[in-house]
């Protein structure tokens, strides 16, 4: 794909999900169907987390969302690497 086209389609994308996100609750349970479209598994929050290798999940609660990978490779001495953002904007007031 084209570097145009590939940046609008990312354009689109993001637009999209602007659109069904007026809130932080809406983006946190579009960001979690969008990790299940891409192979996580959505877990319950007050289950068991499972860590075993290869294992991809998410978390909803409110309007947050965590989520995991774990390396097919992974061992109890391999790192962890964690990222974070907010999803208060947009919203409304």
């Amino acid at each position: 794909m084209p570097a145009r086209a590939a940046a609008l389609a990312h354009a689109d994308d993001l637009a999209d999900f602007v659109a069904v996100s007026p809130s932080s609750y809406h983006a946190a349970h579009e960001v979690a169907r969008r990790l299940q479209d891409a192979g996580f598994t959505r877990l319950d929050e007050t289950a068991s987390w499972p860590a075993q290798a290869g294992g991809r999940f998410v978390v909803v609660r409110d309007g947050a969302v965590i989520a995991w990978a774990v390396p097919t490779d992974a061992a109890g001495t391999t790192p962890v690497h964690v990222l974070g953002a907010h999803t208060d904007s947009p919203a409304s007031n």
